[in-house]
């Protein structure tokens, strides 16, 4: 999976929780406030759901909060790829090391949480969920040698040894598996951007 299919699929699932999210929080017989839509659609939409939702709920509808989430979703390749497939290429030849690693999702996490906890910024836990979320894409649970690293081993096995550009480049137009994902992700994104538009055309009118 590359670029906006990591993109498009985290947007997506986060719009899709909070929403659902959201709607649990309306049903009857829970304590109800006037609660304003926390869409990607809708980004004039207060997040300050305090009074009426928990508060990872906030974090989700927040819309300030998901360039940390854009971010997340990349992170795991934006130091990964260049780390083993360009600075240290003969040491590891792997796009998936360190940051592909439950290891480095909970530093991410716990950095997270303590900055929330201290100072109430959320964007880091946004930026968790993101990685999160690029680790399920990228279904690391196929390679647990990386995926638990280092409990099963100190070492990352070598998976490239041709020009991983050129073979990327190709598999985006042969692989299904490659561009299937790249296709919804753009699509997701163009609804979401959509929605935006339609939303500030109906606020400015």
């Amino acid at each position: 999976m590359l670029l906006f299919g990591h993109v498009g699929i985290a947007l997506g699932a986060v719009e899709l929780v909070s929403g659902i999210a959201k709607r649990t929080v309306q049903k009857p017989g829970r304590v109800e406030a006037d609660i304003p839509s926390t869409s990607i659609g809708n980004p004039g939409a207060s997040a300050d759901l305090s009074a009426a939702s928990p508060s990872w709920l906030n974090i989700l509808a927040n819309p300030k909060d998901w360039p940390f989430l854009v971010i997340g979703s990349l992170l795991p390749d934006l130091i990964d790829k260049p780390v083993g497939l360009i600075l240290f290429r003969d040491t590891f030849q792997n796009g998936r090391i360190f940051s592909h690693t439950i290891l480095f999702l909970a530093i991410v996490s716990v950095v997270s949480f303590f900055i929330y906890r201290r100072y109430g910024i959320t964007g880091g836990i946004a930026l968790s969920l993101g990685t999160l979320i690029h680790l399920v894409l990228d279904q690391m649970w196929l390679t647990p040698d990386t995926l638990l690293w280092p409990i099963l081993g100190w070492s990352f096995k070598k998976t490239v040894t041709g020009n991983w550009v050129g073979d990327a480049f190709d598999a985006l137009f042969h692989d299904p598996s490659i561009y299937v994902p790249e296709i919804i992700g753009i699509a997701i994104i163009l609804y979401l951007l959509s929605r935006h538009y339609i939303f500030s055309r109906k606020q400015t009118a």
